[in-house]
């Protein structure tokens, strides 16, 4: 971290530190001043630095947290809603209904269209069940009408 923390301060500076004699050597021993175990430099700048701001500002921290915590909750809260009358809306209308239907339909036939025509009425079975609820859900309501599918009838194996 402390590695990243130099060279993101070189980015804005770097023309000032390059004037600054055996800046790139006391970089060096500094870091590893911080790494090395014998010399416990890190333990001794969190103790030492680090410790004493957080706990000096730890009121103000907690509070920003919450405050971001609040509006991203209520942000995810109107998103949430947004999308589900887009979605409502989409489902509801004529157009939305036909991509459902296509979609249902690539979905059972397996993107086949030479399907026989036993295959065609489950389908068609299927896009019922699942975009009449929809279409008759109720506009006012917070959640869209939940939709059960049928279940999906298994092909009969020839011995």
């Amino acid at each position: 971290m402390c590695f990243a923390f130099f060279t993101l301060l070189e980015v804005f500076v770097e023309y000032i530190l390059y004037f600054v004699p055996f800046y790139f050597a006391l970089k060096l021993a500094f870091i590893v001043w911080l790494q090395l175990p014998q010399t416990r430099g890190a333990e001794y700048v969190y103790n030492h630095i680090v410790m004493p701001f957080l706990l000096s500002n730890e009121t103000q921290i907690d509070s920003t947290l919450h405050r971001a915590t609040k509006s991203g909750m209520a942000f995810l809260s109107d998103a949430r809603t947004a999308v589900s009358s887009i979605t409502k809306d989409a489902i509801n209308s004529d157009a939305g209904r036909a991509v459902v239907q296509q979609v249902v339909t690539t979905a059972v036939t397996g993107g086949d269209s030479s399907m026989p025509t036993a295959e065609v009425a489950e389908v068609t079975e299927v896009q019922e069940t699942v975009i009449a609820p929809a279409a008759a859900s109720d506009p006012d309501a917070d959640e869209p009408a939940a939709v059960v599918p049928p279940a999906v009838p298994t092909a009969d194996k020839e011995e």
